[in-house]
């Protein structure tokens, strides 16, 4: 019998929690011949690829693979090329499956959509019925192209809040960018635009866990923030990119969305510089990078920015004023460091 739904899930040092998530998987009683689930070991150090094969001694169509750290996004695109599943469904390993959602999906399923959107619900500190759901949806079981449902919700970066059906995959042959952050929000805007039919269903499927670790002191990576700088910015680059490139027939309203966002992902690139006090070469690689693209001045971003984003963005067009705010906050925290 051919399998309807492959789960992949992608595990890093995830002992924690990845009991928790193949408990909610194989909780819904599904029969065993309509789904798989294929977990890959990303070089973790700890004890994830043990817990994982005690449920692979319980369930047969459980897939263990396990393989030296690659990355999130490498981890992914294995999992679409070993699925067969006709749909592909994507889940954290620290995040679960609401009860009965797999019954409810496969019972509504509508073979000529694409992409099959749903409900999510933030679960903080690992409590699982406290959180909220989220409301961007407003209309539901309603047909859209991916450019109208960008245009009428906006954006939802994160892969796991969809079915995907796999031949659409396959026949577009769009994967996650490699060794880049930010590898959700690029595969997911490619594939809306290739998309002709998605849909949003009026139930929540999946409890995103959130964590506070404001309670825990963390030294700052400087190369890790160097790294994340950069990506920002490629991001931004390569969503601009994608509005640009005429394979995509992108209606003006998306487009301009699409930018914004992108526009936000540049000012987080410069954010990351001030905030950590990277070296100011970095400002202006970013400025080198996004003036050969002639996207200056940038004259609108995100809705989702908050209110020090804004603030960057005032000034953003005009990189003298960049150049004095991140050497006033240099000299302020040396200042703070001496007096403190």
């Amino acid at each position: 019998m051919n399998k309807v739904l492959s789960i992949i899930i992608p595990v890093y040092n995830s002992e924690k929690f990845i009991g928790r998530c193949l408990d909610s998987i194989y909780d819904q009683k599904l029969p065993l011949d309509l789904f798989e689930v294929i977990v890959i070991n990303d070089g973790s150090k700890d004890k994830s690829s043990d817990i994982v094969e005690s449920f692979r001694s319980r369930f047969s169509n459980l897939i263990l693979i396990n393989q030296e750290n690659k990355g999130v996004a490498t981890v992914r695109n294995i999992g679409i090329d070993k699925a067969i599943g006709e749909y592909i469904q994507f889940v954290d390993s620290d995040d679960f499956l609401e009860p009965g959602c797999l019954h409810y999906l496969l019972a509504n399923l509508n073979r000529d959509i694409s992409l099959i959107f749903y409900k999510y619900r933030l679960c903080y500190n690992d409590c699982t019925k406290d959180g909220d759901y989220n409301h961007s949806f407003d209309q539901y079981n309603i047909i859209l192209t991916g450019d109208e449902l960008i245009q009428k919700y906006g954006f939802h970066y994160s892969s796991w809040l969809c079915l995907y059906k796999r031949d659409f995959l396959l026949n577009i042959g769009v994967r996650f960018p490699i060794e880049i952050w930010g590898e959700d929000i690029l595969f997911i805007t490619e594939i809306l635009l290739h998309c002709e039919k998605t849909i949003v269903l009026d139930i929540i499927v999946y409890n995103y866990a959130m964590y506070n670790l404001d309670s825990v002191t963390h030294k700052v990576n400087v190369e890790h923030q160097i790294k994340l700088a950069h990506s920002y910015c490629r991001v931004a680059l390569k969503l601009y990119d994608l509005v640009n490139n005429p394979a995509f027939d992108i209606s003006y309203p998306t487009s301009a969305l699409i930018k914004q966002d992108a526009n936000l992902y540049i000012i987080l690139s410069i954010v990351k510089v001030i905030k950590y006090s990277l070296s100011y070469n970095l400002i202006d690689e970013i400025y080198h990078q996004i003036n050969l693209r002639h996207i200056l001045p940038i004259w609108s971003i995100s809705r989702y920015a908050n209110i020090f984003l804004k603030l960057i963005y005032l000034v953003f067009n005009v990189k003298i004023f960049v150049f004095l705010l991140y050497h006033i906050i240099c000299i302020y925290k040396c200042l703070r460091i001496k007096f403190c």
